[in-house]
């Protein structure tokens, strides 16, 4: 019961503090939520290099995207909206090859950063946004290649062996980058307290370098595989809006 109590009490404040905000600075909003979206990087380069280890390529028609983010419109800057968001998707690809011996391939991306808009309504229930969103986060691909079947406790410690012949093979490689990427998008006004926004944006990407799953340098990496590419999202918003 105090517990509730304490949440209506918070909930109260909020609204008092974004109303004097609002009084004293014009409009104001402060909100956040739930967002889904579907990327489609550049996965070319990455592909040619499965086909040549005998590994599975990953599709090229892009991947489903979970994350959520906060915003809000800044007082006495009309039309200026700063947030931040985080989202990523991970998929997964396998083969079993004529000789039982299974090929997966696991690809994620995730980031997550600051997002800068400019806003313009169409009357009040409808607006459109233009801006940018400044990012970092890893795109990490691992690995894998094992026999498929029971093993036992013995074999399983002899593939540390310097003289095992295993199949058993795993590897996980990130890259670091950093994002820029310009969107426009357009926001409806479902309810008082609800917004939904969907935009569409092209992320461009520069590398900072490959490591190896225990934090090693990996050398001579491609320079081609990034995590740019078209970038669409939808979401929907509660918070507080005095317009």
């Amino acid at each position: 019961m105090v517990k509730s109590l304490r949440y209506i009490l918070l909930v109260v404040f909020i609204a008092l503090l974004a109303g004097n905000a609002s009084a004293q600075f014009g409009k104001f909003s402060l909100f956040g939520g739930p967002m889904i979206g579907w990327q489609i990087p550049n996965v070319d380069e990455i592909n040619k290099q499965l086909v040549v280890s005998g590994l599975p390529e990953l599709s090229t028609d892009g991947y489903f995207t979970v994350g959520g983010g906060g915003y809000m419109d800044v007082p006495k800057l009309d039309g200026f909206r700063i947030g931040g968001l985080g989202t990523g998707f991970s998929t997964e690809t396998s083969i079993v090859t004529s000789n039982n011996i299974t090929k997966r391939v696991n690809y994620k991306i995730g980031y997550g950063g600051l997002s800068l808009e400019y806003v313009k309504p169409l009357g009040d229930v409808i607006e459109v946004t233009g801006g940018a969103t400044l990012a970092t986060g890893e795109l990490v691909i691992d690995i894998y290649q094992y026999q498929n079947g029971s093993t036992s406790w013995t074999q399983n410690w002899n593939e540390l062996t310097n003289t095992s012949s295993s199949q058993n093979i795993s590897r996980s490689m990130a890259l670091r980058f950093y994002s820029a990427t310009p969107k426009v998008g357009l926001g409806i006004f479902l309810r008082s307290y609800l917004y939904a926004k969907i935009k569409v944006g092209y992320m461009l990407s520069a590398n900072s370098g490959w490591t190896g799953e225990n934090g090693e340098e990996i050398n001579d990496a491609p320079s081609d595989i990034k995590a740019g590419g078209l970038v669409f999202d939808f979401s929907l918003n509660f918070g507080l809006f005095f317009k």
